[in-house]
């Protein structure tokens, strides 16, 4: 009998942890739960920060760097923008994001290929903006691989 009796307690209490496990995942899946009310804020927080680095560092790049060839428009290779005054592919890519940000804002880069052309090298960005899709050509010789 005493067997029988600890098998019940033993179910029972087996049964009562469940409940308390579901209760507790209950309480940090709750979109009410502070805890994770505070970790979203915490997230969204860290995210605007990094948001704000980048948007600096691109501020600065474009206030130190003569980065557009105004006599392209990036239509073609022949035609394609070169970004001049960088020392390194790092600063290179983050300048034609600026220009696209600036003169497509809002876009969406949908495909990036790289190409060479006798002995240039091209980014062709192909963007989306307002649902329309645009290719890009940026010369990138002077700044590739480096």
């Amino acid at each position: 009998m005493t067997n029988h009796i600890k098998s019940k307690e033993r179910a029972k209490l087996q049964k009562e942890r469940k409940a308390e496990r579901k209760a507790h995942l209950a309480f940090l899946n709750d979109p009410n739960n502070p805890g994770r009310q505070a970790q979203k804020e915490y997230i969204e927080l860290i995210e605007e920060y990094e948001k704000l680095i980048k948007e600096k560092r691109l501020e600065n790049l474009k206030k130190s760097h003569p980065i557009i060839d105004h006599i392209h428009q990036g239509t073609t290779f022949e035609d394609a923008i070169i970004i001049k005054g960088v020392s390194n592919s790092g600063d290179g890519v983050a300048l034609e994001h600026l220009y696209l940000k600036e003169i497509f804002p809002g876009y969406n880069l949908v495909n990036q290929d790289l190409d060479k052309k006798g002995n240039r090298t091209y980014d062709i960005m192909e963007i989306e903006n307002n649902s329309n899709k645009y290719k890009v050509y940026f010369d990138i010789t002077e700044f590739f691989g480096k």
